[in-house]
Order: C-alpha cells, then sequence, then structure tokens
C-alpha cells in the first residue's frame, strides 16, 4: 500500500492527511486496538469529525481510494 499512499499524498497533500501506524511495533499496537485493525493492511477513512465513514481490509488500488475519497468530496 505504501505505493498508493505516496500517490494519494501527491494528488491530495492539500485536501487530506494520511497517517500510517504500523501495528507490528510497540508505539503502533495500540492503534490496532483503537481501529479494531484485524487485518494488515487496513485502510480506515476518517472524516473532518474523526468519524469513520469507510473501511477496507487488504489491497487497495489508487482508483477505488480516490472514489471513497470523492464519497466526501475531495477531488
Amino acid at each position: 500500500m505504501q505505493k498508493v499512499m505516496e500517490q494519494m499524498k501527491a494528488q491530495y497533500s492539500n485536501s487530506i492527511n494520511i497517517v500510517f501506524y504500523d501495528i507490528n511495533t510497540p508505539d503502533g499496537r495500540p492503534y490496532a486496538a483503537k481501529y479494531g485493525i484485524r487485518v494488515i493492511p487496513t485502510q480506515v477513512f476518517l472524516d473532518t469529525d474523526g468519524m469513520e465513514y469507510f473501511r477496507h481490509e487488504g489491497y487497495f488500488p489508487f482508483e477505488a481510494v480516490a472514489n471513497i475519497l470523492k464519497m466526501k468530496g475531495v477531488e
């Protein structure tokens, strides 16, 4: 997913904030519980209020991620 995340940052850096947590590290483990991560990779989409509006487990191609962002008006 790193290539997709890099594409997202390049195209949407002014509109979205991408956060990556490595849940296999001590610093990242609390986020696995907080966001209910069961599978790697998992993408959790939060709105501007911090509420989850979409979740996907497994690889997610750039085009599919872009479509999910469009659900919240990101162009």
